[in-house]
């Protein structure tokens, strides 16, 4: 049996459509791997920063849903820090951005790969 693969999903509450649709293609392209996704939903504000933590510390991927909101909550900017702070004691923590619209790379984030989502009809932007 496979294990699944944990992936952590960043992003500004603006962009959850986004993310629903990256999910979606992520758990599609992963077929025939089992996927858990993080989901910050069901997690009391309290308990918010433990509950990721935990998650981002057996994830396999952390994808920052990047938009020009992305850095205006502290918890999603929290998120990348604590996610570089991961990948940096354990490396197997693969970190990448998603362009989802044009924004800048939040400085922290820079080192990692990029990609952006493909525009209606399989071309990039």
């Amino acid at each position: 049996m496979t294990s699944p693969a944990h992936i952590y999903l960043s992003f500004d509450a603006a962009d959850a459509r986004t993310a629903a649709d990256m999910q979606r293609q992520l758990a599609l392209a992963l077929q025939p791997r089992p996927t858990v996704f993080w989901n910050k939903s069901p997690v009391p504000t309290e308990a918010f920063r433990a509950e990721a933590t935990k998650f981002l510390e057996k994830a396999d991927l952390f994808v920052a849903v990047l938009s020009m909101h992305y850095e205006d909550m502290p918890d999603v900017r929290w998120e990348a820090a604590q996610a570089v702070i991961t990948q940096s004691s354990r490396p197997s923590l693969q970190i990448l951005t998603i362009q989802a619209r044009s924004a800048a790379i939040p400085t922290e984030l820079q080192p990692f790969p990029t990609a952006a989502l493909a525009a209606p009809g399989g071309s990039n932007p």
